[in-house]
């Protein structure tokens, strides 16, 4: 199975977004396909031996839609569109901008009023030519004409949906419109006087339609801030060093181990390590951190990074397609494109409205024409075609996500996908890892005890030398102390991981151990350290050669975190790999009474599915290193994680810094982002079982009438309380009491 995201432009309602998603799901080579109406984005599984994306895009192309792979803001993006385009879409889209397009449509839509309104009710305003019918209604004629000409889209994706049986709002818009201008047409044969024409309704219902929907995709625009943001911090070209040679190329074809130039201001291109040179970045694109990390020779760089006043060489570790800033704009995107519950239900819902509404929309013509006369049924037709958009309904939950996920992304918090926000809700059970999660993700080399009259530095070269290559904290820990030291390290062969005990090389043709006290148990009973500080052991097969004494600090706020916890009445557990003393030095500090100590990764495990077999919602939190399979299993994973595993964490969200306090920002947030979708999709449903209804006519005798001009006002105001409900997650705040 091959997974592709791609872009899907001329989507304007969920029926669009959902009648792409059941037409490709009757396909037997597609396994999955989830469509985002505010991102223009698909993601497809499909089965690569019997369907390719060629075959996926001429099914889309059918059904009226232009699908492509490169982002929207692309500089060629226009290019290659404007090459699958007809000439005459081509040319308009170079000539007619959409803001240009929906002025017009709005200053025909008044100048019809001014001819048809006013020469109706005050004929003393209108010019001495409109006096004339002919002259008034040839004008009507031809601006009708050119509006709807401004329009043509709705005619074009409307008719070709109703076609392909997946009918969408263009498609109520089209049939509408040109239901009115047919009758008003018919009625100008048969009397040439007539004054009951529907020319001015027409106006107003398209001008309306596109002013709704331009003011809705600037929103969808804004919402997209933190992809734009995102990209623009890749440059397009970068400075490659090739010898004594420099030279500009394009970032696409940056390759791994190349060299570049990074000047001060600029962004960084790719991934990579500082090669030569020393200086500043900011990483705020990726913690939320504006505060500028020094960085020196040998030192891991990331791709949207900031250099703030130097000039330095970097070498490139990961090309553009690979890189940080890339597995961060995917993070994004995916969680954009995933659903709730909710949504799903509307999209079911979506997925039958519009025909409904167009059997409804009949049925109530019908009735009125006999009950009253065909002039009020066919007004009723129009009314309840204009004003049942099924917009809301798709912009209810992307809308809030993108949001969202912009407040998330600046405080270095990433949602893998919405339905862990709704799980985020139900949390009564929350168990933390220790080492880098409730520790600051460093530890430091306190003391070394050597036996058997070995040196405290030859303990500290064996051990550092078998740790080489390990990402694991305490290595990093032993390793930066004998790099402090200016020791060299040894030759090391034949390493061997042993899972929660430690790991195992040969030097010199003799094997070493380096790991916690369960690697030798016959002698390391003795050595146990009471002050909780975490215990290396380092030694061969018989002999313990030394101990390496490590201290890892309690992060800031760990406490404030665990006492937010015992408010809301959910249950904190600390389960760790580390020696008793050690965690429970940690557990006092931050106030926890249950912790489990020599947790391996399969205690880990069992602990969350017994957790979980008593029916509590759990959360696991965790490094992403040791507990894989842990996090996998939880009800809702978190890793805090260093931005060179972002594209490899499988975490439902991950936290980019070490502020431990982002978990109750991040449930704040969840919380209030479900709570705006299910107003958003409560509005949304609401309007609908409310609108309809009075278009229908059923407060008719109460003197309630909504006309097709009030209908499209009223449709296109729908979508715009969606919109800017949403908006209000741009207040959102949370900041945990001291």
């Amino acid at each position: 199975m091959k997974t592709q995201k791609f872009y899907i432009e001329g989507m304007t309602c969920s029926a669009c977004s959902g009648g792409i998603e059941r037409s490709l799901r009757r396909k037997d080579f597609i396994d999955s396909i989830e469509v985002n109406l505010v991102n223009k984005t698909a993601l497809v599984v499909f089965d690569e031996n019997k369907g390719n994306l060629e075959s996926i895009f001429n099914l889309i192309e059918k059904l009226g839609y232009a699908p492509h792979l490169q982002y929207a803001s692309d500089e060629h993006q226009t290019t290659i569109q404007l090459l699958k385009e007809k000439k005459f879409e081509a040319v308009e889209r170079k000539i007619i901008s959409p803001l240009v397009r929906v002025c017009l449509a709005l200053a025909i839509m008044f100048i019809m009023l001014y001819v048809s309104m006013v020469g109706m009710f005050f004929p003393a305003l209108l010019p001495s030519a409109f006096d004339s019918f002919s002259v008034n209604i040839t004008v009507q004629i031809i601006a009708t004409c050119l509006i709807m000409l401004l329009g043509w889209r709705f005619y074009v994706k409307g008719f070709k949906s109703l076609y392909c049986k997946n009918p969408n709002m263009d498609s109520l818009i089209a049939i509408s419109t040109i239901a009115a201008f047919i009758y008003s047409v018919y009625l100008l044969a048969e009397n040439f006087s007539a004054h009951h024409l529907y020319f001015e309704s027409i106006a107003v219902i398209l001008a309306l339609v596109m002013l709704g929907k331009t003011v809705e995709e600037r929103a969808k625009e804004d919402s997209h801030d933190t992809l734009s943001a995102l990209l623009a911090q890749q440059p397009k070209e970068a400075i490659l060093i090739n010898g004594n040679e420099e030279r500009k190329i394009l970032v696409d074809f940056i390759k791994v181990g190349d060299r570049l130039k990074i000047l001060p201001g600029d962004c960084i291109p790719v991934d990579g390590v500082l090669a030569e040179g020393e200086g500043y970045l900011n990483e705020s694109m990726l913690t939320g951190e504006v505060m500028p990390v020094y960085k020196k020779q040998g030192d891991k760089i990331f791709a949207g990074s900031l250099s703030t006043h130097t000039s330095f060489i970097m070498k490139v570790t990961d090309d553009s397609a690979h890189s940080t800033l890339q597995g961060i704009v995917k993070l994004i995107e995916q969680a954009a494109a995933s659903k709730t519950k909710m949504t799903r239900i509307a999209d079911k819902v979506a997925s039958i409205f519009v025909p409904s509404v167009i059997v409804i929309a009949f049925i109530a013509g019908i009735f009125w024409t006999f009950y009253e006369n065909f002039s009020f049924g066919f007004e009723i037709f129009i009314a309840v075609l204009v004003i049942s958009c099924p917009c809301a309904l798709g912009l209810a939950t992307p809308m809030a996500v993108m949001i969202g996920s912009t407040l998330a992304h600046k405080k270095g918090l990433f949602f893998r996908n919405v339905g862990l926000m709704e799980k985020l809700q139900d949390i009564d059970c929350v168990v933390f890892d220790k080492t880098g999660t409730l520790t600051y993700n460093s530890l430091e080399v306190v003391e070394i005890v050597p036996f058997n009259n070995n040196h405290a530095d030859n303990i500290l070269q064996i051990a550092a030398s078998i740790e080489q290559g390990s990402e694991h904290l305490i290595a990093h820990a032993i390793i930066n102390e004998a790099q402090k030291k200016n020791l060299h390290l040894l030759n090391a062969q034949k390493f061997h991981t042993f899972a929660g005990y430690g790991i195992s090389a040969f030097i010199d043709e003799k094997e070493y151990f380096v790991g916690n006290e369960d690697f030798f148990t016959k002698n390391a009973e003795p050595l146990r350290d009471e002050r909780g500080l975490i215990t290396v052991f380092v030694g061969t097969k018989d002999t313990i050669l030394g101990l390496i004494f490590l201290e890892d600090r309690v992060k800031n706020r760990a406490k404030e975190i665990f006492d937010f916890f015992k408010s809301r009445h959910i249950q904190s557990l600390i389960v760790s790999g580390d020696r008793k003393e050690s965690v429970q030095r940690v557990a006092h500090i931050v106030g926890v009474k249950d912790f489990i100590a020599h947790a391996k990764p399969k205690d880990k495990l069992d602990l969350i599915n017994k957790l979980k077999s008593q029916n509590k919602t759990v959360m696991m939190v965790g490094d992403g290193i040791n507990d894989v399979a842990a996090l996998e299993a939880s009800d809702v994973s978190v890793s805090f994680s260093n931005a060179s595993d972002i594209n490899y964490q499988s975490a439902g969200m991950i936290i980019c810094n070490e502020a431990i306090d982002s978990i109750v920002y991040a449930m704040e947030l969840s919380k209030a982002i479900v709570r705006n979708i299910k107003q958003n999709l409560f509005w949304a449903f609401c309007y609908n079982v409310m609108a309809i209804p009075i278009a229908c006519g059923i407060l008719y005798s109460y003197g309630i009438f909504l006309n097709p001009m009030l209908s499209a006002l009223a449709m296109s105001l729908s979508s715009l309380s969606v919109v800017l409900n949403a908006q209000t997650l741009r207040k959102f705040k949370y900041k945990m009491a001291d």
